[in-house]
């Protein structure tokens, strides 16, 4: 007899493979089962002869699907001496090294190779019990994949589900994609409540950020539309306050005294201001009688002067670059609306040319 405390599964069939010209070759299939509770699964092909099997390490799976595929090879009844000694230390070899008694496959019978899951009662919604577990705790719903299950890996068993929540999972396998949502379901909802497993509340807040619908392309458009228009009118707002400019370039700071104000002759000081800058200044009067005259040719500065029927305002429209226009208030006739609106022009010239422009009060006072 061998000696089987340095012998494996996986060595004595790489010996059996060795004599008969073949290459055992592994494959692993899937990481299943939980992080701190992992499952892997291994495939072992021998020429013709397949076999997967499970286990919690590598190792292990790989010795037990070398156990399978062996066992087909030599038969549950081998007939030469040489055979039944390998499938002797096959057995030796197995349960030291798996940790479990094989005897009981070599007395006869069937070879099962199946991976039975355990039964569940189908009269219990595993799959709504889970949803409602998770909604209690205010927890995202679980995702669910299901893969076709291979035919040497669970005789019986046609769909594997996998049900996924934040760095859980667990698996469940069924003959229709309904059963085995309903075992992982199941073992899932099982092995959260035996380990009182939570989800941080840190956790549960990235999970709900990265879950955000995003914007349908409409209203991304919509989006990126409003945001020009914001940056267009920033921009001429800010071209606005950075001064007023002539074909001479930016007027300079004009420093008027604000004892304008009542001044009985608001023309010579605007003609003064004028002159010496080399602008000019065009007077319009609107008589504001009908209500069917556009409104917005009174809203150029000032918005908050409501039109009134029945008033006179007037526009003044000084020659800087580009032109600006100032509206007078309403009043009962065209000598007080021209009057303002010079002298609105001088309290215009006079803020827009300072470091940092500001409407002060002396913007809303009338000129007496």
């Amino acid at each position: 007899m061998s000696h089987v405390s340095v012998r494996t599964p996986i060595s004595i069939l790489q010996e059996f493979c060795a004599k008969r010209g073949l290459s055992p070759v592994f494959e692993l299939v899937s990481n299943e089962g939980q992080v701190h509770d992992p499952v892997y699964v291994y495939q072992c092909t021998a020429g013709n002869t397949t076999a997967v099997a499970k286990g919690c390490s590598k190792k292990k799976a790989k010795h037990q699907a070398s156990y399978l595929v062996l066992l087909q090879l030599l038969g549950t009844n081998p007939t030469t001496p040489n055979e039944k000694t390998t499938l002797r230390d096959l057995q030796l070899a197995a349960a030291a090294t798996l940790g479990i008694d094989y005897g009981c496959l070599l007395d006869g019978g069937e070879v099962d190779f199946a991976v039975r899951a355990p039964a569940i009662d189908p009269k219990v919604n595993s799959v709504g019990e889970l949803q409602e577990y998770c909604q209690k705790n205010m927890w995202p719903s679980p995702v669910y994949e299901f893969n076709e299950c291979l035919p040497s890996l669970t005789e019986g068993y046609k769909y594997h589900c996998t049900v996924k929540l934040w760095k859980w999972k667990c698996s469940g396998y069924g003959v229709s994609k309904k059963e085995a949502k309903r075992k992982a379901a199941a073992d899932f909802l099982k092995a959260i409540i035996e380990n009182c497993l939570s989800i941080p509340v840190e956790e549960l807040e990235a999970i709900e950020e990265d879950n955000l619908p995003l914007l349908e392309k409409k209203d991304l458009n919509s989006l990126k539309d409003r945001q020009n228009n914001n940056e267009k009118a920033a921009k001429s707002v800010r071209k606005l306050l950075s001064g007023v400019f002539t074909a001479r370039g930016k007027l300079p700071q004009l420093n008027l005294d604000r004892t304008i104000v009542g001044d009985a002759d608001v023309y010579r000081k605007l003609d003064a201001v004028l002159d010496s800058h080399k602008l000019t200044i065009s007077y319009s009067i609107v008589n504001f009688t009908n209500s069917d005259v556009d409104k917005s040719l009174v809203y150029f500065v000032h918005q908050n002067d409501a039109p009134d029927k029945g008033k006179v305002y007037c526009q003044a429209q000084l020659s800087t670059i580009p032109p600006q226009v100032i509206g007078s208030r309403p009043f009962d006739t065209a000598e007080e609306a021209h009057r303002d609106a010079a002298y609105r022009c001088i309290i215009y010239l006079n803020i827009m040319t300072m470091p940092a422009p500001r409407f002060d009060d002396a913007w809303f006072r009338k000129c007496a």
